[in-house]
């Protein structure tokens, strides 16, 4: 279990609020299998690849924009653990880019929306991003109940996310947070999926319990689609970190 499973969000939730990004089956090179991810894909597609400001929608308009992040490999293992190191590199993770926001004023307020993110992974090979998810959805599973310094884990719940890309799921995360006004609730909804060797994330937090399951699967699709026009060259790439 690292921080950087989690980087897309909040610091101080590092070790939970994205466990299901890392970890998983082996690494090794693309093939066939891997589509219309197999060839080359720069830092300039990845980049464009996560969902502008504008495309999230009207509600997250008047949240703070967070510096997005584009990190190799050997980039991310300068700041995680050593066992996460070593995992991103036998499971194959070459690169990622995140972006997200967050609504000031969250946790003195106690209430509503706190945080949005994508996050899009490449991978050598779509095995390799596959099996990334599937070690880490054990892990995440097995953490629950466990305090892990601020924060503990109550409960993971599964939904689905059908017709998009080769795999996909949802997940509902439920979490109490030790923060500097007090104890908070943390809910999480998130959606992952793979296309190919790519692997994407779009995940939603709150500080109540409203149902955004149908929102978090529909930004999905919007990613989903939106990475594969870029794959298909119907998106000019911009310069590095720019949006």
């Amino acid at each position: 279990m690292t921080a950087r499973k989690a980087a897309i969000l909040m610091s101080a939730f590092a070790a939970f609020l994205l466990l299901v990004a890392a970890c998983g089956g082996g690494g090794g090179g693309g093939g066939e299998e891997d589509g219309t991810t197999a060839g080359d894909i720069s830092d300039e597609q990845l980049t464009q690849m996560a969902l502008s400001r504008s495309e999230w929608g009207d509600e997250y308009a008047a949240l703070e924009p967070l510096a997005s992040v584009l990190e190799e490999r050997e980039q991310t293992a300068q700041h995680v653990s050593e066992d996460e190191a070593q995992d991103l590199e036998r499971f194959g993770e070459l690169k990622s880019y995140e972006d997200g926001c967050r609504r000031e004023g969250a946790f003195q307020e106690g209430t509503g929306l706190f945080r949005v993110a994508t996050r899009v992974h490449l991978f050598k090979s779509g095995k390799g991003a596959s099996g990334y998810v599937e070690d880490d959805l054990a892990d995440l599973e097995e953490e629950i109940s466990k305090e892990r310094g601020r924060t503990t884990i109550h409960s993971v719940d599964r939904f689905a996310v059908e017709g998009i890309g080769d795999e996909s799921l949802g997940l509902q995360i439920s979490m109490s947070f030790l923060s500097d006004y007090g104890p908070s609730s943390i809910y999480q909804t998130m959606a992952w999926f793979r296309e190919g060797r790519i692997l994407a994330f779009v995940a939603i937090m709150r500080l109540d319990k409203k149902d955004v399951r149908a929102e978090v699967s529909a930004l999905a699709r919007k990613l989903h689609g939106h990475i594969r026009a870029v794959l298909g060259g119907q998106v000019t790439p911009t310069a590095v970190g720019t949006q």
